[in-house]
């Protein structure tokens, strides 16, 4: 039985922010802020991919560029997808640097996602991380155990097939599709914020 035939009821949609602060004995502070993105076989499942390799695939990602190199106000940026078959979350997490505050850790977040609603992403950019994604799916599928698992994965999904449709659909990602989704999806009512603070 393929995913199609699940019957897992969908959460209910999220209609206002949702904020938690907590206080452990960890080693740094850290801010993690998720969106509800779509499901695997929507066609926005391969928008919110590119988002966050934009965001964070590598260090010449926005978030890494910006943030940990240049103004340093984290040292380890992540923003990545989860829900690989029901609708999944869009992740932005951040360990934040000595003396950063929360605020300004949130400001950068928000600044950031602004800017994807805001302007197109250029085209050279976006050019950049569909690259990086078709190597990896290359490199990806090089042994047999590894096609193997990934066929098998695509068969659950319904269509073995479309293991080999991936990179051509991520490649159909225009400017104006991230932007869309973009503004779709980073709204106040649809994410929650998770500050974890470091005893003292």
């Amino acid at each position: 039985r393929d995913v199609r035939t699940r019957a897992i009821p969908p959460e209910p949609k999220q209609t206002e922010p949702r904020r938690m602060e907590v206080e452990r004995n960890v080693p740094a502070d850290l801010i993690c802020r998720v969106y509800h993105v779509c499901g695997r076989l929507e066609p926005d499942y391969y928008t919110s991919d590119v988002i966050s390799d934009v965001l964070s695939n590598g260090t010449s990602s926005r978030l890494y560029r910006k943030y940990v190199k240049e103004n340093p106000l984290f040292t380890e940026l992540n923003a990545y997808i989860t829900g690989d078959i029901e609708t999944g979350l869009f992740y932005l997490t951040g360990l934040l640097s000595d003396g950063v505050t929360f605020e300004q850790a949130e400001q950068a977040f928000d600044a950031e996602v602004k800017r994807l609603c805001d302007e197109l992403v250029p085209d050279d950019e976006l050019e950049k991380v569909k690259n990086k994604y078709e190597a990896a799916q290359l490199q990806d599928n090089m042994t047999l155990l590894k096609r193997a698992n990934n066929l098998a994965y695509y068969e659950l999904l319904g269509d073995a097939n479309l293991l080999y449709e991936d990179v051509a659909n991520y490649r159909k990602v225009s400017p104006e599709d991230v932007r869309r989704y973009a503004r779709e999806v980073f709204v106040p009512e649809n994410g929650s914020t998770l500050i974890y603070r470091a005893k003292n």
